[in-house]
């Protein structure tokens, strides 16, 4: 059950969630349901206190010798599976309203809701209705002739009838009216005061269902005509309350219920602009069949060419262009083509400082495979596979791989990859690294007390700008691993003290977060540096985020925040978006909870609800960063020990930034020049590209340069089974320097390049309202 709820259920507009009579006698009996803190509170009630020795809140106020600690209570708190009982009546006087005569007072519609900001605007509100007579419409008395039958006692028409009542200004007195059992009645608010939350009525569509509001319910700057909405939200109440009686999360959710097409066409304005402005939008494109061919993925790489790389078990290699969401454009290139010779599956990878992908590992343990002691590069400008020079000291399956920022060589030009971890083969557990100088690999000596035996696979691992190794407990555990959830090790950072040499220091207490994923934050403000551990571990962790700070001398654990669904995942994927929120999605074997955004820098609401997925996307599935600043969503399930099926699709979300209040697209500010060479210009830059220096001034053209709020270089992802340790967003440092033009530097971080190791990076500018540009490949040396 969703824990923001109050009955199981969420804020339904004008549908009470519980009915009773003027004289009626009500036992209320509530309990904290999950883990979280809860209030409650009902309006127009307060509880007395009595006093330490139990006097009454009378005998309290005559006496001042009596100490009253507190003599009323307007809000009670709940922790955890905390519960209470009390009674009141709807006898008049039982309620306090301001205004009309004591006699009415009690009449009307009182909310009960918990005052935790985030969970009140998240639905976890009901209302009480209370009525003159104790029934929802008033029966004919005896003998009185049905008005809609043919005039004699006891005629009704052969159909059922629809009856509306008119609630208004949260009095509702049941009114004359005629019905006979079948008879439907629905209930509409005649005015936008029929709830204690005070509007912005300018932009409140009249006599609908209240829908607007925090948490975004419907943009406030729609409009549409009285009588056309009045019909609409009867319509729209009856489906939701004969259809659903349980309720819906939000009001959105009435958009994806097969309608009548007579709703359909009254909606449409509301279709149109509801939603992407504060939920973005999946879209779900086309199948991954090139071909026409189902292509099972495992592993996404966005290149530097701007094109998405597939793989999957063999030697196959699947290149798709993004930028055509209507015209599938694979380019499936076979063994004979690419010179790759083995499979690769479940391999880990990272970029090399000259963009090439360095894959490690993988193949499995079958014949044919890669042994999993090989190493292959990828070129994405000749599209060729070449296999390393070196083999690695010990067989790997599910390691993980991150490129360093350290360099070699007389040019300085090329850079070392830390592996680690593998599975099933004596040793994995021990590291080492590969040099581009010399195309092979060198065992890592860790020195010290401290050892890491990388229980999980695909552990999270991720360089520091100080040129350590972060290690978070996250990693891979297939779907029918119920024992991994036993695996809990500590978080550590490791620090080279030689060519390879190094040692361990542990932070924080055991967090278990193994199916979990991680990423790494940098900011130019105070914490600087974080890292993220989203989901997995057990039951208790899985709907949780949590931050380790490494900005001070003592770094440790941040207290987890919730997800606001409490959904719990594993194997969930994390995509560091432009503007530095952190979009969250998947984690589910066979259902499609809503994605979210979360914003590690506001520390009040973090959470903002996204649209929910097409597919389920856990095990082997792959999400990553687009060049357009949207999110793909490819793969997912087969094998692993998963009851779902493989989902051989491609769909993509836009976030919210991309859309206008009022669900039109954005204006995105553009690039058109990088140190007033034009777009386009093949022969500019390594490879046809772009090149920026570390700590270099570069300048860039923009026609929006006076709304250019913000400059970021994002690294492009590698990500394989939710894993990915080249996700950095890194802000410059700009201004403005002329009409068309702002000039940013690019970040240095010393000898040591590991707050931005070399490499391929897309440029983005952002404006005021955080819309990205089209990303721009640049080659950072």
């Amino acid at each position: 059950m969703d824990r923001i709820t109050i009955n199981g259920r969420v804020f339904l507009g004008n549908t009470p969630t519980l009915i009773a009579g003027l004289d009626t006698r009500m036992r209320f009996g509530v309990v904290g349901m999950g883990d979280d803190i809860h209030t409650f509170h009902i309006h127009g009630h307060r509880w007395t206190i009595p006093g330490p020795d139990g006097a009454d809140p009378e005998t309290i106020q005559a006496s001042p010798q009596v100490r009253a600690v507190s003599q009323f209570e307007d809000t009670r708190v709940f922790g955890p599976a905390d519960s209470m009982a009390f009674t009141i009546d709807g006898a008049p006087g039982s309620f306090t309203r301001a205004g009309g005569p004591e006699a009415d007072q009690s009449i009307g519609e009182w909310h009960m809701h918990c005052h935790v900001l985030m969970h009140m605007m998240n639905g976890m509100m009901g209302s009480l209705m209370i009525i003159r007579g104790g029934e929802l419409v008033e029966g004919l008395p005896e003998g009185v002739p049905c008005e809609m039958g043919g005039g004699h006692t006891g005629d009704h028409p052969d159909e059922a009838q629809t009856h509306e009542v008119v609630m208004q200004h949260s009095q509702y007195v049941p009114p004359s009216m005629s019905v006979h059992v079948g008879d439907q009645v629905r209930f509409v608010n005649q005015d936008n005061n029929a709830h204690t939350v005070d509007w912005d009525t300018a932009g409140v569509l009249p006599n609908s269902p209240n829908i607007n509001g925090p948490g975004g319910r419907l943009p406030a700057s729609v409009r549409a005509e009285a009588d056309h909405d009045r019909e609409t939200a009867a319509e729209l109440t009856q489906l939701r309350d004969t259809d659903f009686p349980f309720g819906m999360p939000h009001a959105r959710d009435l958009l994806r219920i097969k309608l009548p097409d007579t709703l359909v066409d009254r909606l449409d304005d509301l279709a149109q602009q509801f939603g992407a402005a504060q939920y973005g939008r999946w879209d779900l494109l086309y199948p991954l069949a090139p071909n026409g061919v189902a292509f099972e993925i495992e592993h996404a790489v966005l290149l530097h060419t701007s094109k998405v790389m597939f793989l999957a078990d063999g030697p196959n290699t699947l290149l798709w262009n993004p930028s055509d969401e209507t015209t599938p454009k694979f380019d499936m290139l076979s063994d004979s083509e690419t010179g790759l010779t083995v499979s690769l599956l479940c391999g880990g990878h990272s970029f090399l400082s000259d963009g090439k992908l360095l894959m490690v590992g993988g193949g499995g343990f079958s014949p044919g495979a890669a042994t999993s002691n090989q190493a292959w590069k990828f070129d994405p400008d000749s599209k060729k596979w070449t296999q390393t020079a070196g083999l690695m000291s010990t067989r790997r399956w599910y390691p993980t791989a991150v490129t360093l920022g350290t360099e070699e060589g007389p040019a300085g030009h090329s850079g070392q990859v830390l592996i680690a971890s593998g599975q099933d083969e004596e040793g994995a557990a021990a590291m080492e690294l590969y040099s581009e100088v010399t195309d092979s690999f060198t065992p890592v000596t860790v020195t010290g007390p401290v050892t890491k035996d990388f229980q999980q696979l695909y552990p999270g691992l991720n360089l520091l700008p100080g040129g350590e190794v972060s290690y978070v407990p996250t990693g891979f555990g297939n779907c029918g691993s119920g024992s991994v959830y036993g695996l809990s090790d500590t978080a550590a950072y490791f620090t080279f003290t030689g060519a390879a040499t190094g040692q361990w220091t542990e932070v924080g207490p055991p967090t278990n977060r193994t199916k979990g994923m991680s990423g790494l934050l940098l900011r130019r403000n105070p914490p600087f540096v974080r890292v993220i551990a989203v989901g997995g571990g057990a039951p208790g962790t899985s709907s949780t985020v949590q931050t380790l700070n490494l900005s001070t001398f003592s770094p440790a654990w941040d207290p987890p925040s919730s997800i606001p669904d409490g959904e719990a995942r594993v194997n969930v994927a994390t995509v560091l978006l432009p503007d530095g929120t952190v979009f969250v999605a998947g984690g589910t074997q066979t259902t499609t909870p809503a994605s979210w955004i979360y914003d590690p820098d506001t520390a009040v609401t973090p959470w903002r609800q996204m649209d929910e997925l097409n597919a389920p996307r856990h095990y082997h599935s792959c999400l990553l960063l687009l060049p357009n600043g949207k999110v793909m969503a490819a793969g997912g399930a087969s094998a692993g020990g998963c009851t779902s099926s493989v989902e051989n699709t491609i769909e993509v979300f836009s976030p919210p930034y991309l859309f206008n209040p009022d669900g039109t697209l954005a204006t995105r500010p553009a690039i058109v020049s990088i140190d007033g060479k034009p777009l386009g210009d093949p022969a500019i830059g390594p490879t046809g590209h772009y090149g920026v220096h570390h700590g270099h001034n570069f300048v860039i053209g923009t026609p929006q340069a006076d709304e250019v709020a913000k400059v970021v270089l994002v690294r492009p992802m590698a990500v394989t089974h939710q894993t990915d340790t080249e996700q950095r967003v890194l802000e410059c440092d700009f201004v403005r320097t002329g009409d068309q033009e702002v000039t940013a530097t690019a970040p240095d971080g010393g000898h040591s390049h590991a707050i931005a190791p070399r490499g391929y990076y897309m440029l983005f500018v952002l404006n005021g309202s955080g819309t990205p540009s089209m990303g721009r490949f640049v080659h950072l040396h």
